[in-house]
């Protein structure tokens, strides 16, 4: 009897599965606890939640949450080390790691302790549980073993990992048919974006669920058929969750709800209803939360910043009134910052800031632009140069949304930067850019689906490597 071995078939999703896994898990183990960008804030956020404290705890003109004694020991501990070196970006050469502190090393080979006392997060309190469902589920599961914390944060991670691993795997899937489904894979893979995915973070899931929603637009755009059941699954997931996560991104996901009618055609009401459902539920539920969460803005009022006051109202008021003086603002901040946003959106890793060398920044960028021009087989996949302007019209209102809100609650009244926005913020927005782009420019990339999986996964791969080694060298 003679058995047959079929091939395996390297389709995309199960290329990115395979790279992001690798390259995830080595992110997971190699960053020390609570040494992810913000991770400590976010895991005392999740932990809070797990907890069942959803809304934030108010304490005088403080908001936080009451969390385990030790778990803020060892965020204070973790910090001390960053004292001497942020926010200097390292280099691979100059790092002063935690690895030989005893009492950090303590710390994270301790259970979480059951002594409670309040903390203030107030920066994390602005998010819902969709942020963090991941990590709630799993210190909901293995909470109860009482395991070290760096094994609950190890753990958390890992679940987030792959929570991220199989959004981008939907996205990849209802892009089969055209491929556009590489630039969702390129940047999926850049190693900023597969480290957030692999430590404690907001962005992991709304970076996700962004490339879904990306993904799901161009589906409803270019394919014009009926949305499968799982698909219609995942368009009303995403339009209720990114606004959720965070309300600046909501542009991102609105045009879901104005898809060509046929999209919505298993959907059994008439085409209208679906679109004001998809409108609700996006504007409701972020409104919701930006109600719930908007008491932690007061906390900011008393804030001063590069000497001026923080004062929402007078922010937009200034904006307002005196719309010119705002867009140049916006100008000299993009001016003074437009390099390190460049870089930071494809490789600024950890709490130590490893900056990723500029040749990989290169390359990086260089995978993303040939995805975007790279040709469809079929020209019935191609799209009016209209839809192209609109997809950077999204980008560009989007960006605007995200330096405004930062603008608005976080910096002085008339201060003359925007302060605090980082190129990662951005991750979500470049699909939207580069499709735009590509789109337009009269140029075509021709290369056979064989020839495409060997581009783009030695391309992401190479990028990463460089990653994994600057990171470790950096942080050890």
């Amino acid at each position: 009897m003679k058995i047959k071995i079929q091939r395996i078939s390297w389709s995309p999703e199960i290329v990115f599965a395979i790279l992001a896994l690798c390259f995830g898990i080595y992110f997971v183990f190699a960053t020390p606890t609570f040494w992810g960008i913000d991770e400590s804030t976010h895991f005392l956020r999740a932990y809070q939640i797990s907890e069942g404290e959803i809304k934030p705890v108010q304490i005088g003109n403080t908001f936080g949450g009451i969390v385990p004694v030790n778990l803020q020991t060892l965020r204070l501990r973790s910090g001390h080390d960053l004292g001497f070196v942020f926010p200097i970006a390292q280099t691979v050469t100059v790092r002063d790691d935690f690895k030989h502190d005893p009492v950090y090393q303590k710390l994270t080979n301790q259970p979480v302790s059951k002594k409670k006392s309040f903390i203030d997060i107030s920066s994390a309190e602005i998010y819902s549980p969709l942020a963090y469902l991941p990590s709630v589920v799993t210190i909901r599961l293995i909470g109860w073993m009482h395991p070290s914390i760096r094994l609950l944060v190890d753990a958390c991670r890992i679940a987030s990992l792959l929570v991220y691993i199989g959004i981008i795997v939907l996205a990849l899937r209802v892009l089969a048919f055209t491929r556009i489904k590489w630039l969702v894979f390129c940047i999926a893979l850049l190693p900023m974006t597969l480290y957030q995915a692999s430590i404690i973070t907001a962005d992991t899931n709304l970076n996700a669920l962004c490339l879904l929603s990306f993904a799901l637009i161009v589906r409803g755009y270019m394919k014009r058929s009926p949305l499968k059941k799982w698909e219609l699954a995942a368009l009303l997931i995403a339009a209720a969750s990114v606004p959720a996560i965070k309300s600046n991104y909501l542009l991102l996901v609105l045009p879901l709800a104005f898809l060509p009618g046929i999209n919505y055609r298993r959907i059994k009401i008439p085409t209208w209803s679906v679109r004001v459902i998809i409108v609700l539920a996006t504007i409701a539920l972020g409104a919701l939360w930006l109600h719930v969460s908007g008491r932690v803005a007061h906390e900011l009022e008393e804030a001063v910043v590069s000497g001026h006051p923080v004062n929402a109202r007078a922010q937009l008021h200034f904006i307002a009134h005196k719309p010119f003086s705002y867009l140049n603002i916006l100008d000299n901040t993009f001016m003074l910052n437009q390099s390190n946003y460049y870089i930071q959106a494809v490789g600024f890793l950890g709490w130590n800031y490893v900056e990723m060398p500029l040749t990989t920044v290169i390359i990086s960028y260089l995978l993303l632009f040939m995805a975007s021009i790279f040709k469809d087989n079929q020209s019935k996949y191609n799209i009016s140069n209209k839809l192209a302007w609109a997809s950077i019209g999204i980008a560009a209102l989007a960006i605007l949304g995200i330096m405004t809100a930062f603008y608005v609650g976080y910096d002085g009244v008339y201060t003359p930067y925007i302060l605090g926005v980082q190129g990662r913020y951005f991750i979500p927005i470049l699909a939207f850019v580069f499709y735009g782009v590509g789109k337009l420019l009269p140029v075509r990339l021709t290369l056979s689906d064989r020839q495409a999986t060997a581009l783009f996964a030695a391309g992401s791969s190479l990028c990463l490597v460089v990653a994994a080694v600057y990171y470790g060298l950096a942080t050890y």
